[in-house]
């Protein structure tokens, strides 16, 4: 029925035809999660000093992270997993690291479009049992932070480096299921 549904859509009697069976949106600009995580800071209550959430480095490295990093991003389209290390030095906690990951991403602007919703939502991993519907949760894939981009935003083929940059890819998936209103 969708399929006869869209044919009529598009007019006469098309051979070839895309569609996509989930968030799927239009982009233009990749954010590097990895220097997000690299520019942003936790206190260290024992030490009384800032520590960066991915002090290795700011390459646009895909779950790539040093052991001592206290957090690492893996991403596929619009979505974003963060995961907090699970052997956090004394001195910061989970909730610590996942505060300041949820801070850099709230914050995240976009210089070359000022006023632009780089972010379109942020979720703890407990809040991934219900996304629009949908129950998201892995009990061990799922972030322990997720974020998801708002189009022209997301997260693959990001510059070293560069927190936002132009993408090469003009299509991707892994937006909010209800981003499109059929």
């Amino acid at each position: 029925e969708k399929l006869a549904i869209t044919r009529g859509l598009m007019g006469g009697n098309p051979t070839t035809f895309a569609g996509s069976d989930h968030g799927f949106g239009a982009q233009r600009y990749a954010v590097n999660a990895t220097k997000v995580l690299f520019d942003a800071t936790v206190h260290n209550t024992v030490t009384s000093a800032d520590v960066k959430l991915h002090a290795s480095n700011a390459n646009a490295s895909n779950c790539g992270a040093a052991t001592t990093d206290l957090a690492k991003a893996c991403w596929a389209g619009g979505t974003i997993q963060i995961y907090v290390n699970t052997t956090l030095p004394a001195g910061i906690t989970n909730a610590a690291v996942r505060a300041a990951v949820t801070s850099a991403f709230q914050n995240l602007t976009d210089p070359a479009n000022p006023g632009k919703q780089v972010i379109m939502k942020i979720m703890q991993k407990e809040e991934l049992r219900n996304v629009d519907g949908s129950d998201s949760l892995h009990p061990n894939r799922s972030g322990d932070v997720v974020v998801v981009t708002m189009p022209p935003y997301q997260s693959d083929a990001g510059t070293n480096g560069q927190a936002i940059a132009l993408s090469h890819f003009f299509g991707q998936h892994g937006f909010l299921p209800d981003y499109v209103n059929m």
